[in-house]
This record gives structure tokens, C-alpha cells and sequence, in this order.
């Protein structure tokens, strides 16, 4: 496993938990690493196919809140690439800047990605520039929070006197 820090050469590591910034992981192949000859034709497709299989790839906080919001309502990942060679790059921010569940969100972002055909590689990246804020979930995330909120603390109406 590669990790790599903004201002640091890459490294090699044996835990996720050791770093906060870049992990890399290769799924299995079932060939040769010489004979792998896959290509991906349509990277955007590819694309599309990650950030909807990440919609099914829960926040481990809003779970354990009962109120459980995709990585991509809660507005966490920022950027997603492909290569025509496999290699996908998602770039995510996190809730908060010492967040102790990044190993939890980094193993379930390569896992679902290596779901994809063609996929082959996957790394993901820390984005410690750009600070999560509410406005960055999706419209979908707002609503099933503010729905989780009202259902579980209902308004009540006080008689007038």
C-alpha cells in the first residue's frame, strides 16, 4: 500500500490508520500483471458508475447516529477520475479535520470502486484544503437529514391558554 502526504514523497506503509491523507490499493488481478490488458473506453462512464456505487457507501458517524447518509449526500467526495488503464482517483473531504473513522471511509470507497468493471486500481485522496460544510451535501442528503431529524424529534403544538 503507497500513502502519500501533500508535502511528502510516497511511502510505503502497512496500515491505512497511519496515514491521513493517501492510500492506494490494487484489486486482485486475475491475470499476469504483463498480460492485464484491460481498457476502459468510456472513462466518464466509469465515472458515473463509481459515483453511484458510493451512494450505496455509508458515513460511518451519521450510522452510528441513526441517521445514515451516503458519502456522496453528505457532499465528501470532491473529484473522481479514471484512466483508460483502470486507475481510479476519488478526492474526498471529511466532516471534520481529525476524523477518526478516515481508515473505515478509505477501506469502503476502494472496496465499492473495485466493484466497477475495468477497474483496477484505486486510490483515494485526502482534500485537507477545502473544509466540509453543509452546503457542500446534495439537495437528496438535506432532505433525508432533515426528515431523520423531524422523526425522531417531533414538533408539538402547546395548547393556548
Amino acid at each position: 500500500m503507497t500513502t502519500t502526504t501533500p508535502d511528502t514523497p510516497a511511502t510505503t506503509t502497512a496500515a491505512i490508520a497511519d496515514t491521513a491523507a493517501t492510500t492506494t490499493a490494487a484489486a486482485a488481478p486475475e491475470t499476469t500483471p504483463a498480460a492485464d490488458t484491460t481498457t476502459i473506453t468510456d472513462t466518464t462512464t466509469a465515472t458515473e458508475q463509481i459515483r453511484n456505487a458510493l451512494t450505496h457507501a455509508y458515513d460511518p458517524c451519521s450510522q452510528s447516529w441513526q441517521r445514515p447518509l451516503s458519502l456522496i449526500d453528505l457532499g465528501l467526495i470532491r473529484h473522481i477520475t479514471v484512466t483508460p488503464h483502470g486507475h481510479a482517483t476519488i478526492r474526498i473531504s471529511l466532516t471534520a479535520p481529525f476524523c477518526m473513522a478516515v481508515p473505515t471511509i478509505m477501506q469502503t470507497i476502494e472496496h465499492k470502486t473495485r466493484t466497477i468493471h475495468g477497474i483496477t486500481h484505486v486510490t483515494t485522496e485526502i482534500d485537507g484544503t477545502t473544509p466540509w460544510h453543509p452546503d457542500l451535501m446534495t439537495p437528496h442528503g438535506r432532505q433525508l437529514l432533515t426528515h431523520a431529524r423531524t422523526q425522531n424529534h417531533p414538533t408539538t403544538t402547546h395548547p393556548q391558554p
